[in-house]
């Protein structure tokens, strides 16, 4: 009896995936939108449905199939608990089916996101899965195959050629491979150790720009999940920025109420456009959160920081603008990335 394994999801990458597969087996593709499968006669193309094409039920495709491959395309980037709540929506349609199966999560995901879907499947069918992580990446190809126990599927490795390791090590490589791809190498820190201390403008430098573009491609994709992250870290970054200059404000003496900022942050006509408004714009939203009194200036003009506490130095440019005028406030913070430098002149 030929082997059966169910491909949920019907993204572009998912569907390079199976032109790889040697061998005689029965495979089943799952329409995520339409809750129907088909068959592919030749799985040398990647298979692609038309109106002739013989459906049957996605409780038979997966009830008679021993590996179900999860790919989705799903709609929710930026925020990573609406992504997990969509996967986890997609997992529901196929919890009933998943008992003695082996799961294999072709879906790039986040640094523990793999550990959340798999705690999720375990709490609702009453045992933990077979559980496999390979990420494909935006070629349709798999590098890295994440395993808790034992070995991966053989078919998996003759297809994909991927080494084999941990699951968090294949999320973890996975994501530094795709950021290795797609940005430069300053960036590639922002998810692991955090690259070497630079302005937070020249540490995210043309980062958004790659996702942007990526966002073209299938979503699930591997430029999703690396924009997702590139994100997190940012937000992460600036609400360590918001507590560390609070807690200076209250060291001087000063109320955070009354507490007057100043934000430098001039353009570079050389750097990604898309990405220094998204940067700035980012900045702009959580200062004004969490401060009353915030202007932004741009220190290529004039600078007005009269009856200003509160410098915040944004790129190298503000820097050597300051360090040409005296500021008479209290607090110059320079947003460096990883951290944040603060300096108390009074």
């Amino acid at each position: 009896m030929a082997r059966r394994i169910a491909f949920y999801g019907l993204s572009s990458e998912l569907r390079r995936l199976p032109s790889r597969i040697l061998g005689s087996m029965d495979l089943y593709f799952i329409d995520e939108v339409l809750c129907a499968a088909y068959t592919a006669a030749d799985v040398k193309h990647a298979p692609q449905p038309d109106s002739l094409t013989p459906m049957i039920s996605l409780e038979q495709a997966l009830s008679s199939s021993s590996e179900v491959v999860f790919a989705p395309r799903y709609r929710s980037i930026e925020d990573p608990d609406a992504r997990i709540q969509e996967i986890r929506s997609h997992l529901e349609i196929l919890l009933p089916f998943l008992k003695d199966k082996t799961v294999i999560n072709a879906l790039p995901v986040g640094h523990g996101e793999n550990s959340q879907m798999e705690e999720f499947i375990a709490t609702r069918i009453g045992s933990a899965p077979e559980y496999v992580y390979a990420p494909i990446e935006p070629g349709g190809s798999i590098r890295y195959i994440g395993v808790r126990e034992g070995d991966s599927p053989k078919w998996l490795l003759e297809a994909t050629k991927g080494e084999v390791m941990g699951i968090e090590e294949a999320e973890a490589a996975h994501i530094d491979n795709a950021l290795s791809l797609m940005v430069p190498a300053l960036i590639r820190g922002v998810v692991a150790q955090g690259p070497p201390v630079g302005y937070l403008r020249d540490a995210f430098s043309g980062a958004l720009e790659s996702f942007l573009v990526g966002a073209n491609a299938d979503p699930g994709s591997s430029a999703y999940s690396v924009y997702t992250l590139v994100r997190r870290s940012f937000d992460e970054y600036m609400r360590r920025l918001t507590s560390s200059l609070k807690d200076a404000i209250r060291e001087n003496g000063m109320k955070i109420s009354r507490a007057r900022i100043a934000v430098l942050w001039t353009p570079d006509e050389d750097s990604a456009r898309g990405d220094e408004l998204w940067v700035f714009e980012r900045v702009r939203e959580l200062l004004t959160s969490t401060f009353v009194d915030v202007t932004f200036v741009r220190s290529d003009r004039l600078l007005q920081l009269d009856r200003k506490d509160v410098v915040l130095v944004g790129t190298k440019a503000d820097e050597e603008a300051l360090s040409r005028r005296k500021f008479e406030g209290r607090l110059i913070v320079r947003a460096l990335y990883p951290r944040p430098e603060i300096e108390r002149l009074h």
